[in-house]
């Protein structure tokens, strides 16, 4: 097993846990259907975080020849992973009680589920581009213009934290959605 194998497991290890912790919670959700309010907005932010954890194998896979084992690295990268956990397990109320509204939970919880996915997205730009040796990034001006994905990423993400309007949220995440779309055709092509 080479270093990059011991890192890859680590984390591959917590965020298919993270990923088991949506998953349930959906089913949970779903099995509940006919007592609960699933709405929109908690399945849309759902599929989203799992985007994001997914999207975060093959950045991994990139950076494979430039990743070092050493301490910090590891905890660094097991916090990372936490922290997506901890953000999932907010998705999801852990109990569905009759009559509950899934957008109501979501409008109580979104600064952990969407909030703290934004946070953790952000931050592991910044440690990839660190890792990879690419320039820091003068301010958030200079990170917006070299970055335009990633602003309109957080642009969107931060309207959905903002706004309580459902139909604007729910169209944000299809936006979102749609930019996925776009950016991994275009990578594909």
């Amino acid at each position: 097993m080479d270093q990059f194998e011991f890192v890859f497991s680590l984390v591959s290890l917590l965020l298919g846990l993270t990923l088991t912790e949506i998953a349930g919670g959906l089913a949970s959700a779903l099995k509940a259907r006919k007592r609960i309010s699933i709405g929109w907005i908690t399945p849309l932010a759902t599929l989203l975080i799992c985007l994001d954890i997914v999207t975060m194998w093959p950045s991994l896979w990139h950076m494979r020849d430039t990743l070092d084992v050493r301490t910090l690295p590891l905890i660094l990268a097991s916090l990372m992973c936490l922290g997506y956990y901890v953000a999932a397990s907010f998705v999801f109320p852990d109990t569905f009680e009759d009559g509950i509204s899934l957008d109501d939970w979501y409008f109580e919880n979104r600064w952990f589920s969407i909030g703290g996915t934004l946070l953790l997205a952000f931050v592991f730009q910044l440690i990839q581009r660190g890792i990879e040796h690419q320039p820091a990034y003068a301010g958030v001006g200079d990170f917006f213009g070299r970055n335009w994905g990633w602003g309109l990423y957080i642009a969107q993400y931060m309207l959905a934290l903002l706004t309580r309007r459902r139909w604007l949220i729910i169209a944000d995440f299809c936006g979102v959605l749609l930019m996925y779309v776009v950016y991994y055709w275009l990578n594909l092509t």
